[in-house]
Formats: C-alpha cells, sequence, structure tokens
C-alpha cells in the first residue's frame, strides 16, 4: 500500500523529532475538544449562541459549530468530550477511530499528521474499542474491533499508517510523529484565533487548539441550556452551506432536522422584523467542510454507511 511521503529536515537519514499534540499550538492557546457525531443518517451540530447572530440587511445570519468546548483544569481529553456532549445533547458518546488526522489552519490546506501510540495509551471501553490493542514506540498490527466485545470478523489494521485519501495527489506528513496517549485518533486538529464575544458584545481575539472526533450520539438527544437547538443534515448540505450558506426553507426541504426549541415563527415574532434566516457552518463545522471538500474520500469515515 503506497503512503504518504514523510519530509525529513537537515542531514539524510535524521530522525524527525517527536512532540506532543499541545506543541501545535500558539503560545497561549486555549484547548477545545469536539466531537463531529452523526445521528439518525445526519451529521449533529450546534445552533451559535445568539451573542454571534449577524444582521446583513434582511438577512440573519445563524452559525453552527460542532459539538464541544474548552478543556477544563484537571481533565482529560475524554473527560472534556464526555461533559461537553452531556451539555449540549444530552447524549452518550461512542467514538469512532479515524485511520486519518489533519491540521487544519487558515488559508493552508489539509496537513496530513502522523500520531504514535505512547507506551501507556489509554484505553476507555464505555467509549468504544480503543484503536490499539498493545501501544508502543515503534506499533506493530492493531486490530480494529466492529464493536466493544465483538470478536469476530476483526480487521486488521496497519497503525499509525497515512494512506493516501484517492487519485488526488497527496500531501507529504508533516515531519515527525505527534505522540498520542488516548484510544482514539481524531480526525483532526483545527487552530485559529478565535473572535469572542462577551455578553456586552466586547470582542477579544483569543488562539485556540482544537480536536474534532468522529462517533455516535445515543440515547434522548436534546438541546442543552447552553445552546439555542441542534442541527441535523446531510454531508451535501454541510457542504453547500459552507460559503454563502443555506436559508431555514432549504435546510428543511433537504432533510435537515432542528432539534429543540427552536420555531422559525417564534423566532422571527420574538425579533420582531420579517427575516431570511441563512444559516452557515462554522468552527469545527467550517474545517469539516473544508477537509470533506479536499478529500471526498473521507466521507465513508465521517459518515458510515
Amino acid at each position: 500500500m503506497e503512503r504518504y511521503a514523510v519530509e525529513k529536515k537537515g542531514k539524510v537519514g535524521k530522525k524527525a523529532s517527536k512532540r506532543s499534540w499541545r506543541e501545535l499550538a500558539d503560545p497561549g492557546s486555549v484547548f477545545s475538544v469536539g466531537i463531529i457525531p452523526s445521528w439518525e443518517g445526519r451529521l449533529l451540530f450546534a445552533i451559535g449562541s445568539r451573542k454571534y447572530w449577524t444582521y446583513r440587511g434582511e438577512k440573519l445570519f445563524i452559525s453552527f459549530w460542532g459539538l464541544g468546548g474548552r478543556q477544563e483544569t484537571g481533565e482529560t481529553i475524554l473527560d472534556t468530550l464526555r461533559r461537553e456532549v452531556a451539555e449540549e445533547a444530552h447524549g452518550r458518546v461512542v467514538l469512532r477511530d479515524s485511520p486519518l488526522t489533519f491540521l487544519l489552519t487558515e488559508g493552508k490546506p489539509p496537513e496530513p499528521l502522523r500520531l504514535e501510540p505512547l507506551p501507556a495509551a489509554r484505553e476507555d471501553p464505555e467509549m468504544g474499542p480503543p484503536w490499539l490493542k498493545r501501544a508502543g514506540p515503534t506499533p506493530g498490527p492493531a486490530v480494529r474491533k466492529n464493536g466493544p466485545g465483538d470478536t469476530a470478523g476483526d480487521e486488521p489494521m496497519e497503525a499509525p499508517a497515512v494512506v493516501p485519501p484517492g487519485p488526488a495527489e497527496a500531501p507529504a506528513v508533516q515531519p515527525g510523529a505527534i505522540l498520542w496517549a488516548e484510544p482514539f485518533r481524531p480526525l483532526f486538529f483545527w487552530k485559529r484565533v478565535v473572535e469572542l464575544k462577551d455578553d456586552a458584545g466586547q470582542i477579544y481575539p483569543t488562539p485556540y487548539l482544537g480536536l474534532a472526533f468522529l462517533g455516535e450520539l445515543t440515547g434522548g438527544i436534546e438541546p442543552g441550556a447552553e445552546i439555542p437547538g441542534l442541527l441535523a443534515l446531510s454531508p451535501p448540505q454541510l457542504l453547500a452551506a459552507e460559503g454563502k450558506g443555506l436559508s431555514w426553507s432549504e435546510l428543511v426541504q433537504g432533510g435537515a432536522l432542528f432539534l429543540g426549541p427552536f420555531d422559525r415563527a417564534a423566532l422571527s415574532a420574538e425579533l420582531g422584523r420579517p427575516s431570511e434566516i441563512i444559516f452557515f457552518p462554522q468552527g469545527a463545522a467550517g474545517y469539516l467542510a473544508r477537509l470533506l471538500k479536499a478529500y471526498p474520500h473521507l466521507l465513508k469515515d465521517v459518515l458510515p454507511s
């Protein structure tokens, strides 16, 4: 199987250094953990907070994001993910391992990363089977299981191999491995300066480094108090919304679902003005759209059939 070439700096044969995933961040960055979950054959996103809604003429623009949020002191990555999903969607997370991991930054194409497991990589049976049965500095064959406790038909998996996404020319993997101690690999890291708003509308730019995992949500899904609602849509709708956005009518006609007390008539009455409401992806949702446009092959991992 053909693999991405690994670029090496310096002398021929010199090993590229290994580093923590946190070293991808700029100084002073906030760390964010999220998920791009599948739910009833759709992708599920959080509708953005009202303080980020903006008018342009008679159009009201509302963003939608990946589920997740800031990692608090003392939390592991999976602790943060569990807490954020419980707060925003009241659901249970079942994670899926991503065979490819990318770094997404503003103004640059997706950059593939190579994740190498630490010897003491953690397992978390509550969230699904780990990506490696045995972790070590030089990993051997691993097994991706069909499900917790299900050994029938397990498939061998090279890890942490990075394979080309398709016929498109494959970019080179970043030099050096990212040391990884978690039982699941994220689909991507995203890195940008986020313009946060306080309750008074004051904007303060903040550097972020985020992770976006793949998985499913189970249980009774409903939006938490922190967000106005949830939006479930298809991958083609996500791609169509990237850029100019999609109207409420276009989303509903295309099969999207709004979950929670997020009613168009009630919202228009509350706002006190007739508006065309436009939804557009931001944060992890926007980065996912960019990634799928660059590598359509990844769709089978994002939303398995």
